[in-house]
């Protein structure tokens, strides 16, 4: 298993491809993780470029085929780019993504178990 986050997707996209060759099961985290979920559900998340979810449908293609990608459960959605302040966020559940929303995510939460 292996975790990866970072907030660039472009540059980190050939080793990312190595890792995930390397791997049974990978977590992705940060505008890495924002921009895998862009791809796969069509959802369009702030930060994230086209050019960025145009590389990310090549992993989600190859991920649909081996399903190594563990996805979290949960996102959270907030108002401000500030963190969770009461009132300006909201937990969405990965199955209610639906395309074409638009979504300002701060972070992702941890799964419930």
């Amino acid at each position: 298993m292996a975790v990866v986050a970072g907030a660039k997707y472009d540059t980190k996209i050939g080793p990312l491809y190595a890792i995930y060759e390397k791997v049974d099961r990978l977590i992705l985290g940060g505008v890495i993780y924002n921009t895998f979920l862009c791809a796969k559900y069509h959802v369009r998340i702030k930060g994230v470029t086209d050019e960025d979810i145009a590389l990310a449908k090549e992993l989600v293609d190859k991920d649909s085929v081996y399903r190594k990608i563990v996805e979290l459960p949960y996102i959270v959605e907030s108002d401000t780019l500030e963190g969770r302040i009461e009132g300006k966020y909201r937990t969405i559940s990965i199955k209610d993504l639906k395309s074409g929303i638009h979504m300002v995510i701060s972070s992702i939460s941890t799964p419930i178990l």
